[in-house]
């Protein structure tokens, strides 16, 4: 954390706890009593010159502490960084949304939105509305929602409507769940391409009992992500490392392994959604990392 903050370079402000990374980074870390302290809690002043002392260990990791939460609050920011700038650098320059308002505005369909006092009126007179078209269906009974009892109200919310049959967002079709396992996306992709098929015995098929799937995901994980056989049969309590080591030594060669992934492959590329973005319908260009090509002398 020492060399981060030395490093770092920080958005300047009039703040004391810039004072203190000035001054932190002006003297390499060698810190003494002459550096800044007003940005600690006043308890916090008391401890680090506990007994006349100056606590430099304690010093430095209650500045660490605060220089940390105040890059998560956004009260201390970061100049080359994307995700910590302060919110003025995310924004268009004034001088450029000056000249190009007009411009900007139309792109980003919101034309009705430049002349903000007329928008206000607008929009004052569609609240006003809606609150007498509440405040009748109130007052007529028409609104089951709301109860009053003793001087208060309560307010039911109503339940969901039901959505079945109605079209499918993009989110309906991806899983709840927020990470997804390995074992379900070579799954998933087995189920529509079948590239399992391609894994054919070296010598004979039709002699030796062909392994189960999940012997056949198994050796693709432990050799994709470099875990190794033994360590994913040790972590895979339901495959049998015999069965593993078998498959992978007949199932496994180089022509089955390229065969499956042209499956995979010719699947994507029929697909509408990869050719969406495509800039040009006679180049193709894809990211094909992963593949490994044979490259003469």
């Amino acid at each position: 954390m020492a060399d981060i903050i030395r490093q770092v370079e920080f958005q300047p402000n009039a703040s004391f706890l810039m004072e203190a990374i000035n001054y932190y980074k002006a003297k390499n870390g060698q810190l003494d009593r002459e550096t800044s302290i007003s940005f600690l809690e006043p308890n916090e002043q008391e401890l680090v010159f506990e007994d006349g002392r100056f606590q430099v260990s304690l010093y430095k990791a209650l500045l660490f502490k605060a220089v940390g939460n105040s890059i998560k609050a956004s009260t201390l920011n970061l100049r080359y960084s994307y995700r910590y700038r302060s919110l003025d650098d995310y924004l268009i320059p004034k001088d450029e949304w000056v000249q190009h308002k007009s411009e900007y505005l139309k792109r980003a369909g919101l034309e009705n939105f430049a002349d903000p006092d007329s928008l206000l009126q607008q929009l004052a007179v569609e609240l006003n509305e809606q609150y007498i078209k509440t405040n009748n269906n109130i007052l007529t009974g028409k609104n089951t929602l709301i109860k009053f009892h003793h001087g208060t109200f309560s307010v039911t919310t109503p339940p969901e409507e039901d959505t079945l049959g109605e079209e499918q967002t993009l989110s309906d079709i991806f899983p709840r769940d927020r990470y997804v396992s390995l074992l379900e996306v070579l799954s998933t992709a087995n189920a529509s391409t079948h590239f399992l098929e391609r894994f054919e015995h070296f010598q004979n098929r039709n002699l030796h009992p062909r392994p189960s799937d999940n012997t056949f995901f198994a050796g693709i994980i432990g050799y994709g992500c470099n875990h190794g056989l033994q360590r994913i049969a040790q972590i895979s309590p339901r495959i049998n490392p015999s069965e593993l080591d078998n498959a992978t030594t007949w199932y496994f060669p180089l022509d089955n392994i390229n065969n499956a992934s042209d499956d995979i492959i010719a699947f994507t590329a029929s697909l509408d959604l990869p050719n969406l973005l495509r800039r040009s319908r006679t180049r193709l260009h894809t990211a094909s990392d992963g593949q490994n090509y044979n490259v003469g002398p």
